[in-house]
């Protein structure tokens, strides 16, 4: 086994132990409340930033390797926690009063971007040799949802600070 792939394999087991970790706790938070105070959603934007963080980090590492079996794991992982966000965020918009409205960068939900990226991820698992073709706007997306997350994260901790 090469050395980049013991990092790479590395930081994918790191991926799978954090989202499995998180999901649970997070799942459970949003399902015992009804309206989310401000401690648990800065908790859970923090850990939603980590998670795309985390995601942003393999992906950038994906153009290092050759190996189809590697590209496809962090695929199918980097999907997973596209998932979740998905699956979280309008849980998230209905427990946040401040953010009746919705989730937008550039006037598009978060969860449309997300769900873009799942689309090219699954092109991906299935031809290995695309991702030379989407990998720049599959990093740019997932770091301008994280930034966004980030910035949402701002706005409620602003708000805990104020009142």
């Amino acid at each position: 086994m090469k050395e980049d792939n013991v990092y790479l394999n590395y930081l994918i087991g790191d991926l799978e132990s954090f989202v499995f970790s998180k999901r649970k706790e997070i799942d459970r938070i949003i399902n015992e409340k009804e309206i989310l105070n401000y401690t648990d959603s800065i908790y859970i934007f923090n850990n939603l930033a980590e998670g795309l963080n985390k995601t942003t980090n393999l992906i950038k590492h994906l153009k290092e390797t050759q190996n189809p079996s590697i590209i496809r794991d962090i695929c199918i992982l980097s999907s997973e926690i596209i998932s979740w966000i998905i699956f979280t965020l309008p849980s998230l918009e209905r427990g946040l009063e401040l953010f009746s409205q919705g989730f937008h960068i550039k006037e598009k939900h978060i969860i449309d971007i997300l769900g873009e990226n799942l689309i090219i991820l699954d092109e991906i698992i299935e031809k290995p040799e695309k991702l030379n073709f989407f990998y720049g706007d599959i990093l740019l997306s997932i770091q301008n949802v994280n930034m966004g997350f980030g910035y949402i994260q701002k706005i409620i901790e602003k708000g805990e600070i104020e009142n």
